[in-house]
């Protein structure tokens, strides 16, 4: 047992020997003992070796090559985005800065506008007519007098036609106080027991019921006018 495991050892440590030549030899050094059969073996071993790091050189650059143009192509389209971006968002201030003057300009309209009519309002009520010239007071004078003119057709027109109500529900109470039998005369009697007044005297004298609710007759009451 003791016998194998020290052959193992010398095994592996001959192994080991060899592998640390050969690292040597790939390195260049400890060349002086190799024969020419071995020089040249270790020449094919570079040479394969060389090949082989030299195409998976190739792969990783271009590996990398092809992520740097995906990372490339996405940093334009980022980029095309944000100008895109850029370019509505001014698109947007400009139309915002000109609704902003817009309403700049409307609002100082109103303002001298509004200004306007209060200086107008102060001259019609007779304020601030100092600076104004003869042809200005005559045209502020004939204002006045188109005012008043106006104001008194208006209020007699208010007039007439409150005239023309009252005139009306005069007929209509008249109407209604008048016989509902001849039409011509007053009512002028009250019937008993029901209390109704829609005759004259002379109409209610030659009926025995009521025309309203049809009771009988009992008693007349004649009423006259103040």
């Amino acid at each position: 047992m003791e016998k194998r495991s020290l052959e193992g050892v010398c095994t592996l440590t001959k192994e080991l020997e060899e592998l640390k030549l050969n690292i040597a030899h790939m390195e260049g050094q400890e060349l002086d003992n190799l024969s020419l059969n071995d020089l040249v073996d270790l020449e094919n071993k570079h040479t394969q070796a060389y090949q082989l790091i030299f195409h998976a050189r190739t792969k990783r650059q271009m590996e990398e090559s092809d992520s740097k143009n995906v990372q490339l192509q996405q940093l334009k389209l980022e980029n095309q985005r944000l100008e895109n971006g850029k370019v509505e968002m001014e698109s947007q201030i400009r139309m915002l800065t000109n609704n902003l003057h817009k309403c700049e300009d409307a609002l100082s309209a109103q303002q001298n506008e509004n200004e306007a009519l209060r200086v107008k309002a102060s001259r019609l009520e007779g304020s601030h007519t100092e600076g104004l010239t003869l042809t200005q007071l005559v045209e502020l004078e004939n204002m006045h007098h188109e005012g008043l003119r106006r104001v008194s057709q208006l209020r007699q027109e208010h007039l007439q036609k409150e005239l023309a109500e009252l005139r009306k529900e005069k007929d209509a109470l008249q109407e209604k106080q008048m016989c509902i039998i001849c039409t011509e005369k007053p009512c002028n009697c009250v019937l008993l027991p029901c209390r109704h007044s829609s005759m004259c005297s002379a109409c209610c004298a030659l009926l025995t019921r009521c025309p309203i609710c049809r009771s009988e007759i009992s008693r007349r009451i004649h009423t006259y006018e103040k």
